[in-house]
């Protein structure tokens, strides 16, 4: 997978999940005077919201906001970037797994590679060194998607709340 598609989506997701939705009055109902209703205070854009939920990962803050299209966005879009982080790791493991048989059946057979097994060996060892980046850049955009949840919901600098 390309990295720039990787990061056109995330973009895309960000700027999707900041988008306000348009809200529909409800009918209200009389209260009745038996009931007190009690009113918390009502948070503000840019007011700062520091309960231990908002800092969790995967979107919990939004949801727990109610908010679950922002939650749903920015949790999708971790657990994507976790899924292709680990997917990635796997890769490499598997690759370094072939090299070290490939090279263990070298050193039985006493002798020094060949061109083909050489050339093999400069090629897994490029390819985990790409994969390694990749695999890197999933997890930076984890950690940015993390930011950027405990961010929004935390100081909620766009005013989606």
């Amino acid at each position: 997978m390309k990295k720039y598609i990787v990061l056109v989506f995330m973009l895309l997701g960000l700027l999707i999940g900041g988008l306000p939705a348009p809200l529909h009055a409800a009918e209200k109902k009389p209260a009745t005077t038996d009931k007190k209703v009690k009113k918390g205070k009502k948070k503000t854009p840019g007011s700062a919201d520091y309960s231990p939920l908002n800092f969790l990962p995967f979107g919990v803050g939004q949801f727990r906001q109610g908010r679950p299209l922002m939650g749903g966005v920015l949790g999708g879009g971790q657990l994507v970037m976790l899924y292709l982080y680990t997917d990635r790791k796997k890769q490499i493991d598997a690759s370094n797994a072939d090299a070290t048989a490939t090279i263990a059946e070298i050193k039985a057979a006493g002798g020094a590679p060949d061109a083909d097994t050489q050339d093999y060996l400069t090629r897994n060892a490029a390819y985990v060194k790409k994969t390694n980046s990749e695999a890197n850049l999933c997890l930076a955009g984890f950690l940015g998607l993390y930011a950027a949840s405990v961010v929004d919901a935390v100081w909620d600098p766009f005013g989606t709340r």
